[in-house]
């Protein structure tokens, strides 16, 4: 989720509970053109204070990096989420994912459509990396997967690591 639209959102919620109970509630409406306009703002905040290079996360990268990141100039990783949990509606934030690894397959397609598209373009400012959610969002199998297509192909790894108890529910 694109986190400058949603900023000081979800902060009253128990850890464990947050992502199901209140992110998804905010992600499921987010639009090419709400993203648009939050990348645009973190970039504008990041270019005032010096920053040159940016991480994104999430959907809708096609339209980010030609109306953000080529309009204002700065150099960006993109990452497209690969995921294997079917849904965060309705999961009991006190019990494991509900996982599918023909999800995380398609995800991972998509991803290496990413990188196809966009590594090293506009003068290499966009390089690409794998992104697996976090390590309590895939089966090991399939992390190790994206493991090893990341190391084929010399990209890098973008991963939320401890992340607190739904983590330590599901690992």
């Amino acid at each position: 989720m694109h986190v400058e639209i949603a900023r000081g959102e979800c902060q009253d919620v128990p850890e464990t509970e947050w992502m199901i109970k209140t992110a998804s509630s905010f992600s499921k409406h987010l639009t090419s053109e709400l993203a648009v306009k939050s990348s645009a703002l973190g970039v504008l905040e990041g270019v005032k204070t010096g920053t040159t290079l940016f991480v994104e996360y999430g959907p809708y990268l096609d339209k980010l990096v030609s109306r953000v990141y080529l309009k204002f100039g700065v150099r960006a990783f993109i990452c497209s989420p690969i995921s294997e949990v079917v849904g965060l509606t309705g999961q009991d934030p006190y019990k494991p994912y509900i996982l599918d690894r023909k999800r995380g397959r398609q995800m991972i397609g998509e991803a290496l459509k990413l990188v196809d598209k966009w590594h090293g373009a506009l003068n290499n400012r966009i390089r690409c990396c794998l992104g697996p959610v976090a390590a309590d969002m895939l089966t090991r199998e399939t992390l190790l997967e994206v493991k090893e297509l990341a190391e084929k192909r010399d990209l890098l790894m973008r991963i939320h690591l401890a992340q607190g108890g739904k983590e330590s529910i599901q690992i």
